[in-house]
């Protein structure tokens, strides 16, 4: 279930607003993908990447909230700020921008396409955090321009 469903079933005094980085990763070059594979190969691709990709979040102690399609969200000190949340979250963002190079260069090895790669983008920001979730929702997503 995805965590935007979640908040708004949540208990009163359950979500608290609180100071999160949150990082998102957007696969580029699946849609291209995915017109030239049979389902089951886009399928190991891109489960592979993602999975790739959750673990090194998971390395940078994040926490991955929602995987949509060919993205995911996470957020670092959800649980328990730290003060180098924005610190781990931008080493996970280069290290899976790294990642990406990689799968890119083995799609194409494998599969003979060239361009798949991701993009990465994080921000510290207010969030609101469901205790019981562990789901983040960000305070301000339409008037952010701190994406980079």
């Amino acid at each position: 279930m995805p965590c935007s469903a979640t908040l708004g079933a949540a208990v009163p005094g359950t979500q608290t607003l609180k100071q999160v980085t949150i990082l998102f990763l957007d696969v580029v070059g699946s849609t291209t993908l995915a017109r030239q594979l049979d389902p089951e190969d886009i399928h190991a691709v891109m489960d592979g990447a993602l999975a790739r990709c959750t673990a090194i979040v998971e390395a940078h102690r994040g926490r991955v909230l929602q995987y949509a399609g060919d993205s995911l969200l996470a957020v670092f000190g959800a649980a328990e700020a730290q003060e180098d949340d924005p610190e781990r979250a931008v080493h996970a963002g280069l290290a899976l921008l790294a990642e990406g190079r990689l799968q890119g260069k083995q799609v194409k090895l494998r599969h003979g396409h060239d361009g798949f790669d991701v993009r990465v983008g994080a921000t510290a920001a207010p969030s609101i955090i469901s205790q019981s979730t562990s789901c983040a929702r960000h305070a301000g997503w339409a008037k952010s321009s701190a994406w980079t």
